[in-house]
């Protein structure tokens, strides 16, 4: 089988990505059948093959499961986003996630964070108040990829309230992203929180902001930002 889908792979023409899709729909395909068929239309960037690899975003073999998320980021990461919204992509993802696993809502998530799609800003802040620290972390890496004001103020909400450590290193992160003046102050109160990692975090988005470094030293670091915070641009 693997020989013949090389050699279907050599063909040219749309009977062929017709040919591949309905082998990923025969359920008596073989796991490896299918795994190659996904690989193969992931190299030829097939964005009408994306609501099927969608499908295997759930799927219950890991094996088929992965090569559907890889593909799916292969082909959005190089797709013109008019036809990815063309075929309704975001729309196509959304309806996976009622009553989704954790597994999935990650996956969603973090396809939501490549598509950079402002009609998913809404849904991945309802993520930042997920029970699972995992997806909490997930949603902020998403909403940081935007870089926008607006997605700023919804971590920043997030960040004052945000008790698992991973996530608020995530959200440092993020919120570094934006290279807004005003989370200058907010990581400099974070040098005094209880977590190291946190304060070597927040030490670092300083350094990068504003392109002074005095570590994790609160004191000087607000002596700084009290003679500095009127006229400081972020680097």
């Amino acid at each position: 089988m693997t020989v013949l889908l090389e050699a279907i792979d050599q063909m040219e023409g749309v009977s062929t990505i017709d040919l591949l899709r309905g082998l990923l729909a025969d359920e008596t395909s073989a796991t490896t059948t299918k795994i190659t068929v996904i690989n193969l239309l992931a190299k030829k960037s097939d964005v009408f093959s994306l609501p099927i690899l969608v499908d295997f975003l759930d799927n219950e073999n890991d094996d088929l499961r992965i090569a559907g998320l890889t593909a799916i980021t292969a082909i959005v990461r190089t797709a013109d986003k008019t036809k990815l919204e063309d075929i309704g992509l975001v729309d196509i993802l959304k309806a996976k996630l009622p009553e989704s696993t954790p597994r999935l809502r990650k996956a969603v998530i973090n396809l939501f964070g490549q598509l950079k799609d402002p009609a998913t800003i809404e849904i991945l802040t309802g993520f930042l108040l997920d029970e699972n620290a995992e997806i909490r972390a997930d949603a902020t890496m998403a909403l940081g990829s935007f870089g926008d004001k607006k997605s700023m103020d919804l971590l920043l909400d997030r960040l004052a309230v945000e008790e698992d450590r991973w996530t608020k290193i995530q959200l440092i992160g993020a919120l570094q992203k934006t290279r807004e003046k005003s989370v200058i102050p907010v990581f400099i109160e974070l040098l005094k929180d209880p977590e190291p990692d946190i304060q070597s975090s927040a030490a670092r988005a300083l350094g990068e902001l504003t392109n002074h470094y005095y570590g994790e030293n609160y004191e000087k670091w607000s002596e700084w930002w009290e003679a500095q915070k009127n006229k400081v641009k972020p680097q």
